[in-house]
């Protein structure tokens, strides 16, 4: 499997997709600034086990770990609690990290998602938002 460098690529689009499994994430980036966007699943190698879908990162601030998932926030909580991990292992982190999880369905239960955003501030993830895919 390819390296981390090798599934980033540079955009100063306005509007920065990060499409899979029929939804997707989009951020607007007016000021056409430049951000590296990581398909971090089924690209990057972490040696197995649980990862994001995808990285958005305006360099030297910021990066988002964005999974695109069904219904099951929890799982995509611990997915990107795994991605975190990886990246400040390999020393790929920015000074914050945010996440965002694009789902089909947001479960009724606002437990769920009040469970994961704790989960993922123990990670030392600032911020969690979910969205459903119809917004």
């Amino acid at each position: 499997m390819p390296t981390f460098e090798a599934c980033t690529k540079s955009s100063k689009a306005q509007l920065i997709k990060a499409p899979a499994k029929g939804r997707a994430a989009i951020f607007q980036n007016p000021a056409c600034e430049k951000y590296r966007v990581t398909v971090f699943d089924d690209c990057v190698d972490t040696g197995g086990g649980k990862r994001a879908d995808y990285i958005i990162t305006r360099p030297g601030f910021v990066s988002v770990i964005t999974e695109l998932k069904g219904k099951n926030i929890k799982e995509a909580g611990e997915q990107i609690v795994a991605t975190k991990n990886f990246l400040s292992a390999g020393g790929f982190a920015e000074p914050h990290v945010g996440a965002l999880i694009v789902s089909s369905k947001v479960p009724l239960g606002v437990s769920t998602v009040q469970q994961t955003a704790l989960l993922l501030r123990k990670a030392g993830i600032a911020r969690l938002r979910v969205k459903n895919r119809c917004w």
